[in-house]
């Protein structure tokens, strides 16, 4: 058998190849203390089909405070690339960047005739801490298809979208539109569910299903609803983002965050929390570790304790008890949560079900009381020790023809609805310091 081949040391996170350009052209180091990054500076080409650069290193943020943009893309398959002329040598950019760039230097030269552009982007200038400072972001999207792109779903999308000061959402060759102008529209088509609306809102269209299929015909709505119901788990992701932009003030929880985080896509999948920790405090002291050392199992454990540690709640609870993935789940503390697979269709349903106030406090405003210790085979920081409150135990199925819910009667005669996964035996619990009471199993 041969033996596999040693990869690039210039092919990480699943970029496309480029070892000729950077043994060629060396980066210089950065100076963290001064916050240097570097820029690419378009350049008119003497090729039309040419996209060319001059790569600027070394360049001190604050000097360059509102100055420069950047591209924030779905950067797609590493093998589907285009070439772009970087200090007169050929980078391997990945085709969707290069397509950014392309319609970013068209904009600019619409907007800005004659004014200088100078650009940050991932794949050519490394650092991923800069989008709080660019003049503003383009984003590059097909609009018709805008909620669907897979855009939304990128881990570190979230971070480069929510702290950009402008963005632009661009489309084709000449459609461009500031994210203050779409941010409206937007928002008010998440929130229309068209058909929930005609059948609670009007009698007529709920008495008669057919009047109610003719009128969305004529009305021309049939693609229209049928697109929101084939896009609503890409609504749902969307929406996050969008809220988080408008709710943004400065910094956020991680634990937050991290309910958001695992709905998204990322190749590298330690870049689950790694891509949020830049809009999160900095008490919680997790560094980006990208070698062997640090396991995505390690680093969600790691994760979850700092999370309980800082905020001094236990309400990630809550997410540890949703699906698990067969390839980490079972390596997880049951009471880390599994962070790198969506939540699914059963878990949202229940929710929706169970509607629980916001302001729900199982334990009455009760503090956290909880503590780390080594499990049995002496690995430290793998149990955690809490205080609950015993409260009844379910007895009797009562309904159960709902996939996501059912519900049971308990010992104390009590009507109980909770998820399809319990079963009679089952105890009810409120733990200290969670805001919603558990259904647990011994």
């Amino acid at each position: 058998m041969s033996r596999p081949k040693e990869p690039s040391k210039f092919n990480n996170f699943y970029t496309p190849r480029n070892t000729r350009f950077y043994s060629s052209c060396p980066y210089k180091k950065l100076d963290r203390s001064r916050h240097e990054i570097r820029l690419l500076k378009a350049k008119e080409p003497l090729n039309p089909s040419t996209l060319e650069f001059e790569l600027i290193q070394k360049v001190a943020v604050p000097r360059y405070h509102g100055k420069y943009s950047t591209v924030s893309y779905h950067s797609g398959n590493p093998h589907n690339t285009a070439k772009l002329l970087i200090d007169g040598r050929t980078f391997n950019a990945f085709r969707n960047l290069r397509d950014a760039l392309q319609r970013l230097i068209r904009f600019w030269a619409q907007k800005f005739p004659g004014k200088e552009l100078h650009i940050w982007a991932d794949q050519v200038c490394i650092n991923q801490t800069v989008y709080a400072y660019p003049l503003f972001s383009p984003e590059w999207n097909d609009i018709y298809d805008l909620l669907e792109s897979s855009w939304w779903e990128r881990a570190w999308v979230y971070q480069e979208f929510i702290v950009s000061r402008r963005a632009y959402f661009m489309s084709g060759l000449n459609f461009c539109v500031p994210w203050s102008e779409l941010c409206t529209p937007l928002s008010n088509f998440m929130s229309m569910d068209i058909q929930k609306a005609c059948k609670e809102n009007n009698k007529a269209f709920t008495r008669d299903q057919k009047y109610y299929s003719e009128c969305i015909r004529v009305l021309e709505l049939e693609e229209f609803t049928r697109r929101v119901e084939m896009s609503r788990k890409a609504k749902e992701t969307a929406e996050a983002v969008v809220n988080g932009k408008r709710l943004w003030k400065g910094s956020c929880d991680l634990s937050i965050l991290m309910r958001h985080s695992r709905n998204c896509q990322s190749s590298e999948m330690r870049d689950k929390v790694y891509a949020f920790l830049g809009l999160t405090h900095p008490e919680y002291g997790i560094v980006p570790n990208y070698t062997s050392s640090t396991s995505i199992v390690k680093l969600l454990t790691h994760t979850a304790r700092r999370i309980i540690e800082v905020e001094r709640n236990l309400d990630i609870l809550s997410d540890a008890v949703r699906l698990r993935s067969a390839t980490y789940g079972t390596q997880l503390p049951s009471w880390v949560p599994d962070w790198t697979i969506p939540e699914d269709n059963e878990s949202r349903l229940f929710r929706q079900t169970i509607n629980l106030p916001p302001d729900c406090q199982a334990s009455k405003g009760a503090p956290p009381s909880f503590r780390f210790r080594a499990d049995d085979d002496g690995s430290d920081g793998q149990v955690l020790e809490v205080q609950a409150v015993f409260i009844d135990s379910l007895t009797a199925v009562t309904r159960d023809d709902y996939q996501s819910w059912c519900e049971f009667r308990t010992s104390k005669g009590r009507t109980i609805r909770t998820t399809s996964s319990a079963d009679i035996g089952d105890e009810i619990w409120v733990i200290c310091g969670v805001r919603f009471p558990f259904v647990l199993r011994k």
